[in-house]
């Protein structure tokens, strides 16, 4: 198989043909799990992620989402949303928390059990409510600097462990509860599902959600126990039809493609897009570059002086080809955008793009509080082209 047909079919496994009319839960679900944005500087990238793939995504649709059970945050070395149906991918992770018994380590072990009282007598609390004088060294401070909230730690593990669930994110304030009073059915599968089927569960997961994995191959960057988890249920997989070897052209390598994704007539992408720094797309970056030979870095922690696009540059994609990026950035009140690529007049296509992203932003910066908007129709926008420096 070509590498531009490969390409092709990712693209359009991941969702990037054009909006559906569905659900902010049947969107994650169809994805497999979308990565939540800790940074934030243009709009959250997990409410863009979505925004392409249903239309315009307010907060409000997500915090719904959540509280519905419908969705929940799971957790390796990044948060990222996924369905209730693929609950059973998280157990793994949880379980490993669990055993590592964290919260002794970090010496909030007394914050732990009050937290988990307060939600036991008064149900969901916001997480300032339960802010501490004392601080520990958290996964943020420098070494031996006891700097952050104990509580804050205290949530944080009980979340890894499974034991709390975020169920509103409204605000920017996150809202937890117990999850065996808020997913019971999750609750259940921790204490109750075989090793053997929870890590089946999560190296299905991993290979449905990616599509396409390797040459020299990465899971998700959420993933809990990554390519250890996925080698171990691959060979299964594969014997069962879900997974299929595919080799391509040129120096492309040797992948393995969730069946699924090569059925019916390879799919011709047209549209533009700007994509968030944490779409599904991205995820793996040496295999963008192997089939699409697009090399790409997130330059939100890069020093200002390395950068080479700007720290919230955006990838442009038109159709199943990458076209360069955008600086993106807010400039009074509005959201601007500079192009940056090899080429000097960015094809109508792609401006198009641009103005829908920019209208777009605006949207969700002050969107009232709507389960599923249309996708903002292209309209004007300052647009600069430009040559990386």
């Amino acid at each position: 198989m070509g590498r531009r047909e490969l390409m092709a079919r990712l693209v359009a496994w991941v969702g990037l043909l054009g909006p559906r009319r569905e659900s902010v839960a049947d969107t994650v679900r169809r994805l497999g799990a979308v990565q939540l944005d800790p940074v934030q500087v243009v709009v959250p990238a997990h409410l863009w992620t979505l925004s392409l793939r249903r239309g315009a995504t307010p907060p409000e649709a997500l915090d719904r989402a959540l509280a519905a059970g419908d969705l929940l945050e799971g957790y390796c070395h990044a948060r990222a949303l996924v369905h209730r149906d693929d609950a059973a991918a998280l157990v793994q992770g949880f379980r490993h928390y669990r055993a590592r018994e964290l919260g002794r380590q970090y010496g909030v072990e007394d914050e732990m059990r009050s937290a988990l009282a307060v939600m036991e007598r008064e149900g969901p609390v916001l997480s300032r409510t339960l802010a501490s004088t004392r601080r520990v060294v958290g996964g943020w401070d420098a070494e031996g600097a006891a700097r952050t909230k104990a509580t804050s730690v205290a949530l944080e593990l009980l979340w890894w462990e499974g034991r709390i669930a975020v169920v509103s994110r409204a605000g920017g304030q996150k809202r937890y509860d117990l999850v065996a009073r808020h997913l019971p059915d999750l609750d259940h599968l921790v204490e109750m599902l075989s090793p053997a089927d929870a890590a089946r569960a999560a190296a299905r997961h991993q290979h449905r959600t990616m599509g396409v994995v390797g040459p020299g191959g990465s899971g998700p960057p959420w993933a809990s126990g990554g390519a250890a988890v996925r080698r171990s249920g691959t060979e299964a997989l594969a014997a069962e039809g879900e997974l299929v070897r595919v080799s391509t052209d040129g120096n492309g390598g040797s992948y393995w493609v969730w069946a699924a994704l090569l059925d019916g007539e390879p799919p011709t992408p047209r549209r533009g897009w700007l994509l968030a720094p944490l779409d599904n797309l991205l995820w793996h970056r040496p295999r963008l570059e192997a089939l699409a030979g697009f090399r790409y870095r997130w330059e939100i922690y890069t020093p200002a002086a390395k950068r080479r696009v700007g720290p919230y540059n955006m990838p442009i994609l038109q159709g199943a080809r990458f076209w360069g990026e955008a600086d993106a950035r807010w400039d009074d009140g509005r959201l601007t955008t500079r192009l940056v690529a090899g080429e000097a007049d960015p094809p109508a296509g792609i401006l198009r793009a641009v103005a829908a992203a920019e209208a777009l932003c605006a949207r969700l910066r002050g969107l009232p509080g709507a389960d599923s908007i249309p996708a903002a129709a292209p309209g004007p926008g300052p647009v600069g082209p430009g040559r990386p420096g």
